[in-house]
């Protein structure tokens, strides 16, 4: 990675770190901007989004069509904004700003990556195949941390060889292959020590979380993505649900007609905008994932909604 990618890493990544510290009254202030903007700048460069939402310009945001997924594949093409050097900027911008996006979800975690770690990167793992989706890309993750992918499908004693010799200080996962790797830890044939075990999928049972961090010694968190939207919402050292991430998004809870949900309720459905996309823009995508958002708000101080329930839909790995 060239030196102008770190640099635009690090500053996305201090700007979201200081998001953290914003009221909820300058979080919505800044969706409401970056909101404009983005519906501006979409039907003005989409052919896509010209056509589908003409006569919608003064509209409330919840009164757009709903962007499925089948509705983006076939428009795919017409929903690109630029495909000159212009656009290999945008999407240059995006990376940096999805990988410091990864780096702040790190710090809520305790592991935040220094200077020496450009040079030297935390040794990570994920275990299963990354998941394609709206911009068919894998896993992306930041630049101070290197990964090694492992498939699911390996037999246990291959992955625990491998994991033994790599030595990961984070290992992302889901709950249920997090268990798995516990039991190898438990019964002495995997000998590993992360700093951090992220989670992804399904949201953690508290005997789930007993038994991995019992194996380890060290707290998990979990993650809330969707197929190559990077971080939708992460947990923080109080535990106490996923922080939405809603400077990047603007992630609508809703019920099968479309109508947002009380907190303490699941929605039937998650429709995502994402704020930051210009390349490619997404107002509304949706995600057939059930999620209740939590009826109290974290005593981190974070302006970031909670979520405290999540069904993952039939999208496919993740």
């Amino acid at each position: 990675m060239d030196f102008r990618a770190l640099v635009r890493i690090a500053h996305h990544r201090r700007a979201l770190l200081r998001h953290d510290r914003w009221t909820r009254e300058q979080l919505i202030s800044h969706q409401s901007r970056e909101l404009a903007s983005l519906r501006e700048f979409a039907c003005l460069k989409s052919a896509f989004y010209y056509r589908f939402h003409e006569g919608r310009a003064d509209c409330p945001l919840e009164e757009l069509p709903v962007l499925a997924r089948e509705e983006f594949e076939r428009g795919a093409l017409d929903i690109e904004t630029d495909r000159s050097a212009t656009a290999r900027v945008s999407h240059a911008v995006e990376a940096a700003v999805a990988a410091a996006s990864r780096e702040r979800v790190l710090a809520w975690a305790g592991l935040a990556p220094g200077f020496a770690q450009w040079f030297d990167p935390v040794r990570s793992t994920v275990y299963g195949a990354p998941a394609a989706g709206p911009y068919g890309g894998p896993y992306s993750a930041s630049p101070r941390m290197r990964f090694r992918h492992l498939d699911a499908a390996r037999p246990a004693a291959d992955l625990s060889r491998e994991l033994n010799d790599w030595q990961p200080a984070f290992i992302r996962t889901t709950a249920d292959r997090a268990l798995a790797l516990a039991r190898e830890q438990l019964d002495g044939a995997l000998r590993i020590t992360p700093a951090i075990v992220s989670l992804e999928g399904a949201l953690l049972t508290p005997e789930t979380r007993w038994i991995i961090e019992e194996a380890w010694g060290t707290a998990v968190f979990d993650a809330y993505t969707a197929d190559g939207l990077g971080v939708l919402a992460a947990e923080c050292a109080e535990h106490r649900g996923l922080h939405l991430c809603e400077d990047l998004n603007v992630i609508e809870i809703v019920d099968a007609e479309g109508h947002a949900v009380a907190p303490g309720v699941f929605g039937e459905r998650v429709l995502v905008t994402s704020l930051y996309r210009r390349a490619r823009p997404l107002i509304r995508y949706e995600l057939r994932d059930r999620v209740r958002l939590a009826a109290r708000a974290c005593p981190c101080g974070r302006p970031f909604r909670l979520i405290d329930g999540l069904e993952p839909g039939p999208r496919g790995a993740r």
